[in-house]
């Protein structure tokens, strides 16, 4: 029994680690948390390093969590375009963004031929982010309600902002592993983690996790990864569920932005190879393309109200 509860102590230390890793980022005042809390899901890794993958992904989660709360995430730019979307329909229960847009001190928005205020960005990330937004939401009204603190639930207060913001990190720490293992095969585990590190510290990315992640581009990168992911196992053994899934997320990247759908492109020689090789029945395509579409529905419903 004894030896059971010490091989668990690893994992518990890890879970604690993130989560206290993830209330600095929620709570500005929590800021000090990170601190116990990398130390926490480190050690759970550095206790058990052999196999211990899921161990490793707490650990880099926390610390990207921390790395966005010391960062001090904006809502600058576009972020509230993107955000609008799931303050809306959560709290307001519509589409009508006038009072957001007058909350944030916005000049008035021309209305739609609806009667509602335009809004020119896509609202694929507000669908990633409400996990995450509906959890700060509990954190709030708990956090409230024990007088831990005193953040409005309306929305707008900051552990909203950084439970999308948390989201964002989230999509992009797993996005990352996904490009690792689709490089692994080829390359070797060192290899793959040294280029997809590499290539993805090189680029905006982490510009778009740490200061800014309220835009849509730290979750198109996920998406992408994703993609890559599925479109290499869909080449290499073709089956109905692999190209439900490329066509899922496709309609998710395109939802989250719009010039995305260029992706589809990857797609024509993956068909034209599975017509040549007679391992594409039509079924599956079909299957694909309703999968993009209903996919997309949210941001074709948004755009009809």
């Amino acid at each position: 029994m004894l030896d059971r509860s010490i091989t668990r102590l690893p994992g518990l230390a890890a879970c604690i680690g993130l989560g206290l890793a993830a209330l600095s980022l929620l709570d500005p005042g929590l800021l000090a948390l990170s601190v116990p809390g990398l130390t926490l899901a480190w050690g759970g890794y550095a206790f058990r390093r052999q196999r211990a993958t899921t161990l490793l992904l707490a650990a880099c989660l926390a610390t990207t969590y921390a790395a966005v709360a010391w960062s001090g995430p904006d809502f600058a730019a576009d972020s509230p375009s993107y955000y609008v979307y799931l303050r809306s329909a959560l709290f307001d229960r519509d589409l009508d963004f006038a009072n957001e847009w007058a909350h944030w001190g916005f000049p008035e928005r021309p209305t739609t031929s609806t009667g509602h205020r335009l809004n020119q960005h896509a609202a694929g990330s507000a669908c990633l982010w409400s996990p995450f937004v509906l959890a700060g939401h509990l954190y709030v009204v708990v956090g409230g309600g024990l007088g831990l603190h005193r953040f409005p639930a309306d929305g707008f207060s900051l552990p909203y902002l950084r439970a999308a913001a948390l989201g964002t990190a989230t999509l992009v720490v797993f996005g990352l592993l996904l490009l690792i293992r689709t490089l692994m095969p080829r390359f070797g585990p060192r290899l793959a983690v040294v280029a997809a590190l590499g290539t993805t510290l090189a680029s905006p990315v982490p510009y778009y996790v740490l200061v800014q992640p309220l835009m849509a581009h730290g979750n198109i990168f996920a998406l992408a990864c994703a993609l890559v992911f599925v479109w290499f196992r869909a080449h290499q053994q073709p089956t109905l569920r692999r190209w439900a899934l490329l066509g899922a997320l496709l309609g998710l990247l395109a939802l989250t932005r719009w010039q995305a759908i260029v992706y589809g492109a990857l797609l024509v020689p993956l068909i034209l190879s599975g017509w040549r090789r007679r391992a594409l029945p039509w079924l599956w395509l079909a299957a694909g393309a309703a999968a993009a579409v209903l996919a997309f529905l949210p941001q074709m419903i948004a755009w009809q109200t």
